[in-house]
């Protein structure tokens, strides 16, 4: 193994990955952290305006629990609410974010790590080595806890709201008599969705996470996080990794993190789904839409998991 980490070749597969990590995640747009640090993230004021949009949509999902859904008619004013709302749960972490931001003992302990240019760097170098040195911070752990529960609190009244849906399209479909097979048919009853199974086990990465917002709050400390990747090899590796990783958890628009890649992929099939149904007859349509409204939920709640 040290022969290996000697080797020439070794050290250029790496040089190369820490180079590529930053030519796929490019410095864009004017936000600090992006043009200073070359970290693709968020901006601080893009956290709070996405979070906004997070927070409108959740509400509306609750909204979902108790809405009449009784008809054709209120399953069609209540597909219409949702689904401005849906794309919206893309906004994930920057609601996580928002909350992290909020916190002024997390907020305060990051800012006395890094109250010079030489503290920064010494802070860094300790993340590159041990991402979990973030958690040695006042209020680290109950923060990322906090973080957690929100997550897991959010899929579960998704799936709610889901399930809701799901019996309320399967009610309205059994009232509707017919004499035909039509496409809707063939989609409430190939695409049923299994019941709701308690939501699994999953931990937010709440380390990188937290480093991520202190990133974003300070970008010197991104700086100097992109000084130590391109530094000796010992450190430059988890530094590059985890420099990567920062990028998944809150990466801009174009470098979009994997929660927003993965409901932009379930945001399709959505669409794809109610194509399939747009030409049925007798309010079937609208119950149509309304079950893979309920498929697009269950799946936007998996992208929360990611």
């Amino acid at each position: 193994m040290k022969n290996l980490l000697k080797s020439a070749k070794f050290r250029m597969l790496i040089a190369t990955f820490v180079s590529l990590s930053f030519v796929i995640y490019p410095r864009m747009g004017t936000s600090p952290v992006a043009m200073a640090a070359g970290v693709a993230l968020r901006s601080e004021s893009q956290v709070t305006s996405e979070a906004a949009l997070y927070d409108s949509a959740m509400r509306t999902i609750e909204q979902a629990l108790t809405i009449k859904l009784q008809t054709v008619d209120d399953v069609k004013v209540a597909n219409s609410l949702l689904e401005k709302q849906m794309p919206n749960l893309k906004f994930n972490r920057s609601k996580l974010a928002q909350i992290a931001m909020s916190d002024a003992t997390f907020v305060g302990a990051v800012a006395e790590r890094i109250k010079d240019s030489k503290a920064t760097d010494a802070f860094a170098i300790e993340l590159a080595g041990d991402p979990n040195t973030i958690l040695k911070l006042n209020g680290a752990t109950s923060l990322a806890d906090r973080l957690q529960r929100k997550v897991e609190t959010d899929v579960t009244l998704i799936r709610k709201v889901a399930t809701r849906l799901q019996q309320s399209a399967a009610d309205l479909k059994a009232k509707i008599k017919q004499n035909h097979v039509s496409r809707s048919d063939a989609l409430l009853s190939e695409k049923a969705i299994p019941p709701v199974a308690p939501t699994p086990m999953f931990r937010l990465d709440g380390v990188v996470f937290l480093v991520t917002v202190a990133v974003v709050l300070n970008p010197g400390l991104g700086i100097a996080l992109f000084a130590v990747a391109s530094g000796p090899l010992a450190v430059a590796v988890v530094a590059g990794l985890l420099i990567g990783k920062l990028v998944e958890n809150l990466g801009t628009d174009k470098g979009k993190d994997k929660v927003a890649q993965c409901q932009a992929a379930v945001d399709a099939n959505y669409q794809s789904c109610v194509k399939g149904t747009a030409d049925d007859c007798c309010g079937l349509a609208i119950i149509g839409a309304e079950a893979c409204l309920a498929i697009w939920m269950f799946d936007s709640a998996g992208c929360l998991l990611s």
